[in-house]
């Protein structure tokens, strides 16, 4: 089994394009997070953070959009 360390979380920025918030949210593996966009048209990119206690092993940028009611 291959222990990734203690930081294996990433970074969701996201845009109301709609509103014009926007924001950056950090999810972790170990727990859930909940960010409140507001309605409208939300896009949202994920990026892995860099620094100690970091070991990525591989990394496939994502970025999506969706309609929040």
């Amino acid at each position: 089994m291959t222990r990734l360390g203690p930081y294996t979380g990433v970074h969701v920025h996201w845009r109301n394009i709609s509103t014009g918030a926007a924001g950056v949210a950090y999810l972790d593996n170990r727990y859930g997070t909940s960010v409140e966009t507001g309605s409208g048209t939300v896009v949202a990119s994920v990026t892995i953070p860099d620094g100690p206690g970091y070991r990525i092993l591989a990394s496939t940028p994502g970025a999506g959009v969706w309609t929040v009611p």
